[in-house]
């Protein structure tokens, strides 16, 4: 891991190998918020015209918070 210094990466290790309460909670809230932004591109999408760019850009929402906790937890 480039960019970080040595304490940072003992604290990531530290935190990707634990069980603490703010990964629980780091988790739940990615969650939540990528299944906002999937509910909210299923509402763009079933709208008449669909709105095609704001479901797209939610999509891409979704999967960036589903990438962001993947990707911290297994970095």
């Amino acid at each position: 891991m480039t960019g970080f210094s040595d304490g940072e990466r003992y604290v990531l290790n530290d935190f990707q190998e634990g069980n603490s309460p703010l990964k629980a909670v780091l988790a739940k809230f990615c969650e939540l918020k990528a299944d906002e932004y999937r509910r909210s591109c299923t509402q763009r999408m079933s709208m008449v015209p669909r709105d095609v760019e704001r479901a797209a850009d939610d999509a891409a929402k979704a999967e960036a918070y589903e990438m962001f906790m993947h990707e911290l937890v297994n970095a």
